[in-house]
């Protein structure tokens, strides 16, 4: 394991901290709803502006969250392996990215497997607002899940384990923080795919393209719905 002690700090260490990171981006997130939602107000309640003001802070509490901890006193960007940013291959992972959400799209439809959560949550957003959904699902998601999940989280179980075992367990943590029971299957599937590109890449950047290309289809398709 002496090539990757560039990786965040062992689990014992780095996983307890991710978790405080995540809660405190979720307090964030619980913080900006009570700002912009009016009393007795859901999340389902909020417009496109307002749901995207809530969004925002869980994403920006997530990376710095990552960025804090993930080489203390050391590179961060080598850490979180964000170094060696390359064109092609981030085209072609992008490229990947869009593949898959086709072919999950299609399966899901094949066995009648309903997933309404993104449409619902399009709906949200008007016409007008629709680039604030572009900018947070296409945008702000890949980079700030990515650079937790696969970058910090991934990363620090690597440290001790194989690849593949951190690979599943946090494409699995990734799938159940999103809490849509429904699409976890196919969340799993995403989460697999990103951890492998990392893993076999060295490079966070073919996850962040994967996961770009995998939402800027998903917000393409649910566009199109409404023409």
């Amino acid at each position: 394991m002496d090539d990757l002690d560039y990786l965040p700090p062992a689990p014992t260490r780095t996983l307890p901290l991710a978790v405080m990171v995540w809660f405190l981006a979720n307090v964030l997130a619980a913080v900006a709803f009570s700002a912009v939602a009016e009393t007795g107000q859901m999340s389902d309640d909020l417009n496109g502006a307002e749901l995207f003001a809530t969004f925002l802070p869980l994403q920006l509490g997530l990376i710095a969250g990552s960025f804090l901890f993930a080489a203390p006193g050391g590179d961060v960007l080598r850490a979180l392996r964000l170094r060696g940013w390359r064109p092609r291959e981030l085209a072609l992972t992008c490229v990947g990215g869009a593949v898959l959400q086709v072919v999950l799209v299609a399966v899901s439809n094949a066995i009648g497997l309903e997933l309404d959560s993104a449409e619902d949550l399009a709906e949200q957003f008007s016409n007008a607002q629709m680039p604030l959904l572009a900018l947070t699902a296409i945008v702000g998601a890949p980079f700030a899940e990515e650079i937790f999940f696969r970058g910090l989280m991934q990363g620090s179980i690597e440290r001790t384990s194989r690849s593949w075992v951190a690979v599943v367990v946090v494409a699995l943590v990734f799938a159940g923080s999103h809490f849509q029971w429904p699409e976890l299957v196919p969340l799993v599937v995403v989460g697999l795919c990103a951890g492998v590109v990392v893993a076999r890449t060295g490079r966070l950047s073919t996850a962040i393209a994967l996961h770009m290309g995998f939402n800027a289809v998903g917000v393409a398709l649910l566009v199109l719905d409404r023409l």
